[in-house]
């Protein structure tokens, strides 16, 4: 399949440390790419890197097959970017900074006044286009420079972080957007956010270290896990430690902990949760919980993995 975005051999260093080390990677067309990792791991700067805002110290960048050293001007064009803050010119309306945004891409005037009002209504924002962006809550403005980075109909929209800190009316709004109006574009976002990563994206790669742990559905991503899954046991009253001391000398017992009355664990072998329950039952338990493993379950795996 076509791909929008290759990464190949990308390395970047910031002030002297590794940000990013032989990175190698890609992004087919029409997917909806996310990008998790730690805050610090890179993930603004890839997306700065294919737009062009910083420069790569060695590798290739491929951007839907033009070079980012020498096409730059010809991705600008096809790119749609949300930066993770939100970047207005204060003095002027909503509508004029979308305005202005969307001359600068080509859009023709004559037709973008309708483009302007229709984007407005279907992200809810249709009654503050004459408002300043001073005036604006935190979660408006980010949408409003979500409708700005795709108002020209851009085939590769790359949004870093674009619901972070945002409440769930205005985040539903953006990724409600993505879902039902841009299916036509490759989408690359960055998260934290491990609900928004497995929710919206069809491919998933995690970030650390400088270098792609995993990279695919997040499917494949639960199957390499080998069967992991997490398990809860909710005591009535206090954990035992005699119990406590039975389990802490389990091999097969992955990232436990005990609260209170709550004992969590992780673990690929079933038959190691009804042994736990079997010494559990020698004290009075109110509740278990098994769940399936979680995005957010396999990046701890990572992170326990690299400690």
């Amino acid at each position: 399949m076509e791909a929008s975005i290759t990464f190949k051999s990308v390395a970047k260093k910031i002030k002297s440390e590794t940000l990013l080390a032989d990175l190698s990677f890609g992004v087919e067309k029409g997917t909806r790419f996310a990008l998790v990792g730690p805050n610090g791991s890179g993930k603004s700067s890839i997306i700065k890197m294919i737009s062009g805002i910083i420069q790569k110290d060695k590798g290739t960048i491929y951007v839907k097959g033009y070079d980012t050293e020498n096409k730059l001007n010809k991705i600008k064009s096809i790119i749609g970017y949300m930066p993770q803050n939100s970047e207005f010119d204060l003095d002027l309306t909503v509508y004029d900074n979308i305005y202005i945004y969307a001359r600068l891409y080509g859009m023709d005037k004559d037709s973008l006044k309708d483009n302007i009002e229709k984007i407005s209504r279907l992200l809810h924002f249709n009654n503050y286009l004459h408002s300043y962006p001073k005036s604006l809550s935190f979660g408006l403005k980010r949408v409003i420079m979500f409708a700005r980075s795709v108002i020209h109909n851009p085939d590769i929209i790359l949004l870093d972080e674009p619901t972070a800190n945002v409440d769930p009316k205005f985040r539903s709004i953006i990724w409600n957007y993505v879902c039902n109006y841009l299916n036509k574009s490759t989408i690359f976002f960055t998260t934290n956010n491990f609900n928004d990563a497995q929710d919206y994206s069809n491919r998933i790669a995690i970030l650390y270290n400088g270098n792609i742990k995993y990279n695919g559905t997040f499917e494949n991503l639960v199957n390499s896990t080998r069967g992991l899954a997490r398990y809860s046991i909710i005591f009535k009253d206090k954990i035992p430690n005699d119990f406590i001391k039975i389990i802490s000398s389990n091999p097969k017992i992955i990232n436990s902990s005990f609260s209170d009355n709550i004992f969590k664990f992780y673990s690929v072998d079933k038959l190691v949760c009804f042994r736990i329950l079997k010494h559990a039952l020698n004290s009075e338990i109110e509740d278990i919980d098994i769940s399936n493993c979680s995005l957010e379950d396999i990046f701890k795996g990572i992170e326990i993995d690299n400690d």
